[in-house]
């Protein structure tokens, strides 16, 4: 984690007054002032970074989850470093029996939030009161589950750190934020929804603020082998755009990010110039079958309400799983969408070739 604070500093016994606030829409740029976060093989934003440059695997094959094959499930995963049962409850205000039924993937959540508002430059202090929105990205229940076949008495605690809501709503409750608080779950595309609605929330001017997280841990091995059992995964790796793409690896990733309006961040990695989502609606192929037609409106629906030349375009990164169904469709949408107006070649990647795919939290790697 960052440098710790003593909690106290921010006076949190001490309830912020009413204060009320007029909502007048915001036109100016929205940024990325902090973030952090876990990934496989790397614990920190700075070890990826650097694990990406060395163009590093990492995805493995080891028992830190499960014994490798179990139930026919591939053997290789992208699996976190950390271990799961380390975490500061005395320094989250939370009491032992809560923690220790709380998701781990909460826990996480909790830390790497913290350490994204430190990034930016603010305290628990600069933040308590403040109008932030908490926009966070979970589907997995699998430690619940896990719990319920071991139960006690304790496990009746599961109620505060399990259900999904409890996700954002404890990043708010303990840094005393005052604005939406959300979980999302819209699969693969869930932190990128996230994102859309933190901005829609901060251009409205509900908000001045917003953090956006996401989390994906893999704690049983009995989804892998029902995604198996439907043939979406790899035995091997997730192979971007290749001809042997056969599959994707299952990943675990965790991370948060705090957007700010432009003209009160002490920092900027990036500008979030705008966000849209749509649907694929029908598809005769299936509910789960991509549709290029739909994905190729969204990205021309885009760039033309934010007036981007696709010339002017460098690099696109891709949702880019590996499959046989979804590689072929998302790069003729981007073709279609991008390229037919281009001078010269479009860069595209997925960085799921190196860390897997992280499901939930794949737009957050």
């Amino acid at each position: 984690m960052a440098p710790q604070e003593n909690p106290s500093s921010a006076n949190r016994d001490v309830i912020t007054p009413v204060s009320v606030r007029n909502v007048v829409p915001y036109n100016g740029d929205i940024v990325v002032c902090g973030l952090s976060g876990r990934y496989p093989e790397s614990t920190n934003v700075g070890e990826l970074q650097e694990n990406l440059f060395n163009k590093v695997n990492m995805v493995t094959v080891d028992d830190r989850r499960w014994e490798p094959g179990l139930f026919g499930a591939p053997k290789v995963m992208g699996k976190l470093k950390n271990d799961l049962a380390e975490f500061d409850a005395e320094f989250f205000g939370i009491h032992s029996k809560s923690a220790n039924t709380m998701d781990p993937m909460l826990r996480l959540m909790l830390e790497v939030s913290y350490e994204a508002i430190v990034d930016a430059g603010e305290s628990m202090a600069s933040m308590k009161g403040t109008r932030t929105g908490v926009y966070i990205g979970v589907s997995s229940a699998e430690f619940e589950v896990s719990l319920m076949k071991n139960w006690t008495e304790n496990e009746a605690y599961m109620v505060q750190g399990c259900p999904h809501s409890m996700f954002p709503n404890w990043v708010s409750y303990f840094f005393d934020l005052r604005g939406p608080s959300c979980a999302y779950d819209t699969a693969c595309s869930t932190s990128l929804v996230c994102l859309e609605a933190a901005e829609r929330h901060i251009r409205q001017g509900l908000i001045d603020n917003a953090i956006v997280g996401a989390c994906n841990i893999l704690y049983r091995p009995h989804s892998s082998k029902v995604m198996m059992t439907m043939n979406f995964l790899s035995h091997t790796a997730c192979k971007a755009f290749d001809a042997s793409g056969d599959g994707f690896v299952r990943s675990e990733m965790v991370s948060a990010i705090l957007l700010r309006k432009a003209d009160s961040a002490k920092r900027i990695y990036a500008t979030l110039i705008a966000s849209m989502t749509n649907n694929d609606g029908f598809q005769p192929n299936g509910i789960m079958y991509p549709n290029t037609v739909a994905q190729e409106e969204l990205i021309c629906d885009f760039y033309n309400n934010v007036k981007v030349d696709p010339n002017e375009i460098k690099y696109f990164e891709c949702h880019g799983t590996g499959t046989q169904a979804g590689d072929p469709q998302e790069t003729r949408a981007i073709c279609n969408g991008l390229c037919k107006r281009r001078k010269d070649v479009l860069p595209i990647g997925s960085v799921k070739s190196n860390l897997g795919h992280g499901e939930t939290a794949s737009g957050k790697d």
